[in-house]
């Protein structure tokens, strides 16, 4: 649709386009375009609608059509935090940004990480002491909102275990229905009260966590940010690894599983590293030599 619309769009020379994603989105698109065997300049059809960019990377400047937005310097990070108190003071965490620690410094001098530390802790004092970087970030931002709204850490725990069930980071409609109505059910909602009462997963779409199906072929919702579908992936790996005996068999049998699902599901892969590093940090990581006897693939993938 985006591609469609930029061609639409171009026959009109007062109409600028410009689109915002993440960091991989372009290149995500390129290699959905390269396996639905898409000729031409992918993974638009026609290139010359495009603005060309030069992009520094550590090999070398880059020529592509996308403008890479680097993060806030430091001055500029703490004036988009100091704005955001002054700007909203009923959104914006009541820490001063001089008493931040430097990794959160860090941390928030990208734009999406400000504004969820913000809505994490809006109106009270930030937890700085468990603050080790973005995970724990949107781990706290889970949490404030479970608190917040009710009903939400259900939705949020099955749609965990659909996407590492499945492999997938699309939530389908017939799901959302299903929850859905599990939810009316057990609150006992007649029809007037279903009508002045956001569901938990309406309640997710407004607090921009999900995104409402479009009219493509698989339709289904979706995480507004990666990050936090790789957090709610963690907090499922988390719970199935809760469940697994600590036997050496049982502790390799989940592992060997657990690599195979990233292989084939990144995002899957990024939430498992990251609980990994944080078993690591923390010293709980007793089973490793276990695992670094094991065959190859798996000494690989967890190196």
């Amino acid at each position: 649709y985006l591609d469609y619309f930029i061609h639409e769009t171009s026959r009109y020379p007062w109409i600028r386009v410009i689109c915002s994603a993440r960091t991989g989105a372009l290149d995500a698109f390129v290699q959905e375009a390269g396996t639905r065997n898409i000729q031409g300049p992918v993974p638009f059809s026609d290139e010359m609608v495009l603005q060309v960019f030069t992009n520094a990377y550590p090999t070398g400047p880059k020529e592509e059509p996308r403008l890479v937005i680097p993060s806030f310097t430091a001055k500029e990070t703490e004036k988009a935090y100091v704005l955001r108190q002054t700007r909203l003071p009923l959104r914006a965490a009541l820490n001063r940004y001089q008493s931040l620690n430097p990794l959160t410094k860090q941390l928030l001098s990208a734009p999406l990480y400000l504004h969820v530390f913000h809505e994490t802790w809006k109106g009270r004092e930030a937890d700085l002491g468990g603050m080790t970087g973005e995970h724990t970030l949107f781990e706290a931002y889970l949490n404030s909102l479970s608190c917040e709204l009710p009903g939400i850490e259900k939705t949020l725990e099955s749609i965990g275990d659909y996407f590492y069930e499945r492999e997938t980071s699309i939530w389908p409609e017939e799901e959302a229905w299903r929850l859905t109505d599990e939810w009316i059910r057990e609150n006992h909602f007649d029809s007037v009260l279903q009508v002045c009462s956001l569901t938990p997963v309406e309640t997710l779409v407004s607090a921009s966590l999900l995104m409402r199906p479009t009219d493509d072929e698989e339709r289904g919702y979706q995480f507004s940010h990666q990050k936090i579908c790789e957090q709610v992936l963690k907090r499922k790996i988390a719970a199935v690894w809760a469940t697994v005996p600590k036997s050496r068999e049982a502790i390799e049998e989940f592992f060997c599983r657990w690599l195979q699902k990233g292989e084939r599901f990144e995002w899957l892969a990024n939430a498992g590293a990251s609980l990994m590093a944080e078993w690591l940090h923390g010293g709980d990581a007793e089973f490793l030599p276990w695992l670094l006897e094991m065959e190859e693939g798996v000494e690989t993938a967890l190196k």
